[in-house]
């Protein structure tokens, strides 16, 4: 996908460039179609994103680690409604649903890019760690993975033993 995008930007940009050193207009029209092309195909490309994040949480509900399955399951169904949102608005913008209520799509969508489900699994893991309930290194994993992503500098972390550590220790 991002070669797609790559040339797509490619495209503009050699189109801006024929359009300032006068280019014939045939030529410019050919770049402005071919990157209306590569666009389309990119969003097309897009609308199995669902699908796909949909497969990934029921391959992750057969997960042994109670947390775990949690944790994975509930990010790619958040995965799966961005993605949906996402694909009602590009209809409503494409013409292809122009009832489409593009705010309040804009507005789901948002929702569901924002929505971080991860942090509340990681909750969930640093909570059970807490309360002295078994937390296996793969749960306790995933959360000091999730904070480490997030960049934030109170990471707790944890080790397969069950300690708890902080920078502030």
């Amino acid at each position: 996908m991002g070669k797609l995008r790559a040339a797509q930007y490619a495209c503009s940009l050699l189109g801006h460039a024929l359009q300032r050193h006068g280019a014939s207009p045939e030529l410019q029209k050919q770049i402005r179609q071919l990157e209306g092309h590569l666009s389309l195909g990119r969003k097309l490309l897009r609308l199995g994103n669902s699908a796909d994040a949909l497969e990934s949480a029921k391959r992750a509900v057969h997960l042994s680690d109670v947390v775990l399955r949690f944790c994975i399951t509930v990010s790619h169904l958040n995965r799966a409604l961005y993605f949906a949102c996402d694909n009602v608005l590009w209809a409503g913008k494409s013409g292809l649903a122009p009832r489409v209520d593009q705010e309040k799509w804009a507005q789901r969508s948002f929702r569901f890019s924002t929505m971080v489900p991860q942090d509340i699994c990681s909750f969930l893991v640093e909570t059970s760690q807490l309360l002295g309930g078994p937390v296996s290194p793969a749960a306790s994993h995933f959360a000091t993975l999730r904070a480490s992503h997030k960049g934030t500098h109170n990471t707790v972390t944890f080790d397969p033993i069950g300690t708890i550590s902080s920078p502030s220790s």
